[in-house]
């Protein structure tokens, strides 16, 4: 709860220095709960699916407009640890930051896609569209 109340409060804050150019103060604001969150599942600690999408949401923006490729990291690393695809709006906010980045971990991206493709049967048509569109951002990310 404490997390997801920090969310609520600092996000707001952080999408208007977004929408004012201020990449920067963004990142500043939302470095220490972002790190929070993808220690909590390091851990193992289970997390609201919603507090992980409001986390990916901000790490890919953070990529894109800050330009580094730690924060597309991020984003693969939490839904790794959740095994399931990031939501469609995560990863178009991934192909904007994939375009912009300086570099990300193709290791780390290829790891992710394997462990989804393993569980790919439990997924349905939605889930693997996902994992379609993810395995565009790996030829994407190969490419540079």
């Amino acid at each position: 709860v404490r997390r997801a109340d920090a969310f609520n409060l600092l996000g707001s804050v952080a999408e208007k220095a977004l929408a004012m150019g201020r990449a920067d103060e963004a990142e500043r604001i939302l470095a220490s709960p972002l790190a929070d969150v993808v220690e909590a599942s390091r851990a193992g600690k289970r997390l609201s699916p919603w507090l992980v999408d409001m986390s990916a949401r901000f790490a890919a923006k953070l990529a894109t407009s800050t330009a580094k490729g730690a924060w597309a990291d991020y984003v693969i690393e939490l839904y790794d640890a959740q095994l399931r695809p990031c939501p469609a709006p995560v990863v178009d906010e991934l192909y904007a930051a994939f375009r912009k980045v300086n570099a990300i971990d193709l290791g780390r991206l290829r790891a992710y896609l394997a462990h989804l493709r393993e569980k790919q049967a439990s997924f349905g048509p939605a889930e693997r569209f996902l994992i379609q569109r993810l395995e565009g951002l790996e030829r994407l990310a190969a490419l540079r």
